[in-house]
């Protein structure tokens, strides 16, 4: 294992290169998948629902192909890993948006444990919120950043595959109508949620000391 500083920044530069997945990390201008070109308003919630789930678990694999700080990763990776946590909280905002209108109303109406259900599914919402607003202001560069993104990850796979069972239950439950109408509804609230003002770390910075500036002047 190399001990000067000079040669553990080569290694792990060497490292990187070799690992397919970093490499296609990096070289990504944006890793938010695109949308399906053609895209019908009226498809089930199943599918609506689905995409939204295979495109934030796009962006978060490619967070943990980014090392972070404590596998030696730099300001670069740590700014791209900054992006990408940005990316999964823009795409949740309106994913949870989208299903506390329409989605779990629909759960608590059509299956007859649809309150519990639902109770279930909003809490692990809450905890991927909490686990976001964490990491919210970081600036990638910090231990704790790395433990919340491990524990985001695990947040975020528990909750999806509970969705999945849940959308399994209410494709039986549901006739093809009502199946296409809810999606059409749930890709409506998802395409026109209003995107939320998340402040970036320099950005909270400069509006403190514009603050303290101004109680000084």
């Amino acid at each position: 294992m190399p001990t000067r500083d000079a040669t553990v920044e080569e290694w792990l530069r060497e490292r990187a290169r070799a690992d397919g997945p970093m490499r296609e990390a990096a070289a990504r201008r944006s890793a938010e998948p695109p949308e399906p070109a053609g895209q019908d308003e009226a498809e089930d919630v199943l599918t609506v629902l689905g995409r939204d789930h295979n495109q934030v678990k796009a962006i978060q694999e490619q967070l943990e192909a980014v090392p972070g700080v404590r596998a030696g990763g730099g300001p670069d990776q740590q700014r791209r890993r900054v992006s990408l946590v940005d990316m999964i909280r823009e795409r949740l905002d309106a994913h949870e948006e989208a299903e506390e209108e329409h989605f779990w109303p629909a759960v608590r109406h059509i299956l007859p444990d649809g309150g519990e259900l639902a109770a279930q599914g909003r809490e692990q919402d809450r905890e991927g919120r909490d686990l976001l607003g964490e990491l919210e202001g970081m600036s990638g560069g910090e231990d704790r950043f790395d433990e919340l993104v491990e524990k985001l990850g695990l947040a975020l796979r528990r909750h999806v595959a509970f969705e999945d069972t849940v959308l399994l239950r209410l494709q039986d439950a549901m006739s093809e109508r009502q199946r296409r109408d809810l999606g059409h509804r749930i890709l409506r609230a998802i395409r026109h949620a209003p995107a939320r003002r998340h402040p970036r770390p320099h950005e909270s910075s400069a509006g403190s000391a514009g603050t303290s500036r101004e109680r000084g002047g």
